[in-house]
């Protein structure tokens, strides 16, 4: 499993965030640490690391958000992540 989100983290998508200023992987970590210092459980760490992984698994996310058009990265995410 940690080879496979290694992957994804690393796909091209992963060096944008729909518009904003920081990457998205780094988004996803930064929640993981904000967590991880908050002293929450792992399974809440694990679930702020990857509660955007949908955008990475989402053919033509970006251009989707720019257009306004929802592809659905919750349910993407919580389908992969089941």
């Amino acid at each position: 499993v940690y080879e496979e989100i290694e992957k994804i983290f690393t796909t091209g998508i992963a060096e944008e965030y729909l518009g904003e200023d920081v990457k998205l992987v780094e988004h996803m970590l930064q929640c993981a640490d904000l967590a991880k210092s908050a002293g929450a459980p792992d399974y809440l760490i694990v679930a702020s690391l990857l509660h955007d992984i949908g955008h990475l698994l989402v053919d033509g996310a970006h251009e989707a958000q720019e257009a306004g058009v929802d592809k659905h990265h919750d349910v993407v995410g919580a389908e992969w992540i089941a």
